[in-house]
């Protein structure tokens, strides 16, 4: 289980290596010839020469990303506790533990969706 446990921390720290330097380099643009050069706004959009963004927004995005792994992170922990379930061979100790993987999935993911509500209608009380 540790083992299973640091594979989707080690894969989870790479998907977010991956994902988030992306911004860092397309703000680089910004001081660059390029976007000095474009006239178009759609086209310094698309360069990412326009990088100023609402706090909100990034935080929404941000959350958008966190959301997604812990919600592929429970799915992949319940299909885990079947699987245990079903190579349980009648062993009540195994057919135990599986039930009690696949209800940590499912409760990890009702306290990450809780905490997105709340977040969300805390940020609508404060921004308005």
């Amino acid at each position: 289980m540790k083992r299973i446990g640091l594979m989707l921390a080690a894969g989870a720290m790479v998907l977010c290596g991956v994902l988030f330097p992306a911004p860092v380099m397309a703000d680089g643009l910004a001081d660059s010839d390029l976007c000095n050069d474009i006239t178009d706004p759609g086209l310094l959009e698309a360069a990412g020469c326009n990088t100023t963004k609402k706090a909100d927004v990034v935080i929404n995005a941000v959350l958008s990303v966190v959301l997604s792994f812990v919600g592929i992170i429970a799915v992949c922990v319940m299909i885990y506790g079947g699987f245990l379930y079903m190579t349980s061979n009648g062993d009540s100790g195994k057919a135990q533990k599986a039930k009690n993987v696949i209800l940590y999935g499912l409760v990890g993911m009702v306290v990450a969706l809780l905490a997105y509500a709340i977040i969300v209608f805390v940020s609508k009380g404060i921004g308005g």
